[in-house]
């Protein structure tokens, strides 16, 4: 292989390697993200319903 050929082969793989350090961290990121909304909606399932309707009284 020429010196050109390695050159462009070596930055051909520092790109690759980048998309897939960026790629990495994108998907790190997007499941830190869903822990965080996991954990906030469990928090919100835990405390108790706010009642919307008036419940039905008994007729008489």
């Amino acid at each position: 292989m020429a010196t050109g050929d390695l050159e462009w082969l070596s930055e051909q793989i520092e790109f690759k390697m980048e998309r897939m350090r960026a790629k990495t961290e994108r998907e790190r990121a997007m499941l830190q993200r869903s822990f965080e909304l996991l954990a906030k909606a469990k928090e919100l399932l835990r405390e108790p319903a706010p009642q919307v309707w008036p419940s039905r009284q008994p007729q008489k």
